[in-house]
This record gives structure tokens, C-alpha cells and sequence, in this order.
């Protein structure tokens, strides 16, 4: 709800847009961080405040991804170049100024896909969890829906391998050491 709401509310949505369509969600990296893509029609080709509506009357079909992060909308970009928070372009689509530590950017791949990429290294992790070395290369694969950029989390069992040998404890592996124990009695 915090996600749709904000985008009914938004300058670029509120102006001229129209037919707005869910299309998915999932949990990102940062802690109770979610990303939410909608897609959404509109009759101008621009976004924000000054939105001008086109005068052949045909709607463009604008794609945005919503940031939430403990319930607040965090990060808001259509169409992977127009920040919708801070009403301004994004200059490289690749760079957007969100605090990394927490919030995560989020990008979905255009159309068309990439048919050749080069061998940047610059790790994102895409829709469905898996990791590929940059941008280009998570869009090649038509499953993508979108990439963050970053590596992919580990799943839950190998945070717990690795907390244990480290020697660590945190949050994720507490649980699970406290149930061993007791488990072993």
C-alpha cells in the first residue's frame, strides 16, 4: 500500500497517469528493505511537476520501482532515469545517490536486451537471486526483471555456516545456535 500510495500521490503519476499495473515485489539485501515495479500509463513522455501532455493524445508506458525500507519509500525511479523523490534526472542511469549500507538501488532492464555485453566486474544480483558480474549481462537473460547492485545475499543456511565459522554471532545465526543447543541436550 505505501508503495502504490506514493505513486498516485507523485508529481509524474498525478499529472497525467493512468492504468497503474503491479507487476512484482520481492525482499532486497538491506535490512526490511522491499522493491515493488509498477508500470504505468501517462500522455506525456516527461515526468514530475512539469509533465507536458503530449498533443497527439497517446499514452507512453512508464515503468517505476519503488524502494521501501521500513515502511517509508526510500527510492522512487521511472523509466531508470528520472528520480521521482527528488524530482530531477538521473544523469548515469547506473548512479543513483541512495545511502548503499541501507537503501539499495533498484534498476529494471529495457528493451530491447542486450545481445553482446563486456567483461565489467561490477556485480548485481537480479529478480530471481542470481548473481551476474555487471548490468549488461543480468538484462541478456530474459528472466531478469530488474538488479540491484550488489552481490546476492547468501541464503539463510550459509549465514549460519559462515557466522559459525567465524566465530560470530548475529541475529541471523543466534536463533539457529540457540536451537542446537538445545537441540544437543
Amino acid at each position: 500500500n505505501v508503495a502504490e500510495l506514493f505513486i498516485l500521490n507523485a508529481p509524474s503519476y498525478s499529472s497525467s497517469g493512468s492504468n497503474l499495473t503491479f507487476i512484482s515485489s520481492n525482499t532486497l539485501k538491506c535490512d526490511n528493505c522491499f522493491v515493488f515495479i509498477y508500470t504505468y500509463l501517462s500522455k506525456s513522455t516527461n515526468y514530475g511537476i512539469n509533465s507536458n501532455i503530449q498533443q497527439n493524445n497517446e499514452q507512453v508506458k512508464h515503468t517505476i520501482s519503488i524502494l521501501v525500507n521500513y515502511g517509508q519509500v526510500v527510492g522512487a525511479v521511472i523509466d531508470n532515469q528520472w528520480d521521482e523523490l527528488n524530482q530531477n534526472y538521473i544523469s548515469n542511469s547506473e548512479i543513483v545517490n541512495f545511502n548503499l549500507d541501507s537503501n539499495i538501488p533498484t534498476y529494471f532492464c529495457k528493451d530491447p536486451r542486450p545481445d553482446v555485453c563486456d567483461e565489467t566486474i561490477v556485480p548485481v544480483c537480479n529478480s530471481d537471486n542470481v548473481e551476474f558480474s555487471n548490468s549488461c549481462k543480468a538484462c541478456k537473460d530474459k528472466n531478469t526483471k530488474w538488479y540491484i547492485k550488489s552481490t546476492c545475499d547468501k541464503g539463510y543456511a550459509m549465514k549460519i555456516i559462515d557466522d559459525l565459522n567465524k566465530g560470530k554471532i548475529t541475529k541471523t545465526s543466534g536463533p539457529a545456535i540457540i536451537l542446537l543447543i538445545d537441540g544437543l541436550e
